[in-house]
C-alpha cells in the first residue's frame, strides 16, 4: 500500500484522506464492475497513444515500451497477493508499486560516456523488463549489454574516410547514407588539409561527438514529446473511467525532471568536452597554416 496522496497518483485534488477515502477501495469497486484494475502507467499511455519510434519501438533485446519506462518510471497497479512491498491500510488490496526512473544520464549512456569521452567500452544497462503479465504489470530489473553510439560513429566516420582516400571503391549502403548526412563536408576537409591520419583523427574526432550531440537532442526531443502527450491523453481519458489509472501525475513530472536534467547534463558537461574538442582542432589547423607557409 502507498501512503501517498491522490493528487500525486493524477486523479484527485486533495491528498490522504481523499485518496484512502475513493481510491483505496479501487479493488472493491473493480470487483464490483468486473473490470481488473491491473496496469502499468507508463506502458498504458504510449499503448493507446500508438507512439511510435526507438524509444517505443523494439531497441535491441527490449521489447516495445521498455526502454520508454526505464527512463521515466512508470507505477504498476496490481490486487494484492501478499507481495506488496508496502503494508496494507485499513484491509485495500490494492498494491501501487512506483518504478524509479533511470532518467537523463541513462539515455545519454546509450550514446556515449560521460566521464571518458574517448571510451569505447558498451553500456551495461539497467531495464525493466516485463514479466510476460497483460499489460506489463509486472517487472524485473534486468542488465543488457548496448553498444554506444559514439564509438561505432568514430569507426564509421573512420572507414568512410579511408575508402574515400582509396578512390574507385564503391560506398557500401551505411557509407552511402553517412555521406549524404555529412554532406560535401568531408571531401572539403581532405582538400583544406590533405589525407594523412593525423588530419583524419582529428576531423573524426570532432566531427563524431558534434553529429552525436545532434541525434542525442533530436531523439530526445521526440522521446519527451511523445511520452507527455500519451500520458496527458490518458489523463483525460482516465476522468471517464470508471477504474482510475493511477500514477500519471508522478510519471508526468518524471518526464519534466528527466528533460530538465538532460538539458543541465548537456548544457554542462557536453558542452564543456565540445569546447574542448573545438579548440583541439582549431590548434590543429594553425598547426597546419604554419606548417605550410613555412
Amino acid at each position: 500500500m502507498v501512503g501517498v496522496g491522490g493528487s500525486n497518483l493524477g486523479n484527485y485534488a486533495d491528498d490522504v484522506d481523499t485518496f484512502y477515502k475513493s481510491v483505496a477501495g479501487i479493488s472493491e469497486k473493480a470487483l464490483a464492475v468486473n473490470i481488473d484494475p491491473s496496469s502499468n502507467a507508463t506502458m498504458k499511455a504510449i499503448a493507446q497513444a500508438n507512439a511510435k519510434g526507438k524509444f517505443f519501438e523494439s531497441f535491441l533485446s527490449l521489447r516495445p515500451g521498455e526502454l520508454a519506462q526505464t527512463l521515466v518510471g512508470s507505477h504498476l497497479t496490481n490486487v494484492t497477493n501478499g507481495t506488496c512491498p508496502q503494508p496494507e491500510r485499513d484491509g485495500e488490496k490494492t498494491c501501487l508499486t512506483p518504478l524509479r526512473p533511470k532518467g537523463a544520464l541513462a539515455y545519454i549512456n546509450l550514446f556515449l560516456d560521460l566521464e571518458n569521452i574517448h571510451s569505447t567500452q558498451d553500456f551495461s544497462f539497467k531495464y525493466y523488463k516485463c514479466d510476460g503479465s497483460p499489460g506489463c504489470t509486472s517487472t524485473t530489473e534486468t542488465q543488457v549489454s548496448v553498444p554506444r553510439l559514439l564509438p561505432k560513429l568514430r569507426a564509421d566516420i573512420t572507414e568512410l574516410w579511408d575508402t574515400i582516400v582509396k578512390g574507385n571503391v564503391e560506398l557500401t549502403q551505411n557509407q552511402k547514407l553517412l555521406s549524404y548526412f555529412m554532406g560535401n563536408d568531408m571531401t572539403i576537409t581532405m582538400k583544406k588539409l590533405g589525407y594523412s591520419s593525423n588530419t583524419r583523427d582529428q576531423y573524426v574526432k570532432l566531427k563524431s561527438l558534434m553529429m552525436t550531440r545532434v541525434m542525442m537532442d533530436y531523439l530526445e526531443d521526440d522521446f519527451v514529446t511523445q511520452t507527455r502527450n500519451s500520458l496527458t491523453a490518458l489523463r483525460a481519458a482516465n476522468q471517464l473511467s470508471e477504474i482510475p489509472e493511477l500514477g500519471i501525475n508522478e510519471v508526468l513530472k518524471n518526464v519534466d525532471d528527466f528533460h530538465k536534467h538532460y538539458e543541465n547534463l548537456v548544457s554542462t558537461q557536453l558542452t564543456k568536452e565540445l569546447d574542448n574538442i573545438h579548440k583541439e582542432f582549431s590548434q590543429f589547423l594553425l598547426m597546419k597554416d604554419l606548417s605550410s607557409e613555412g
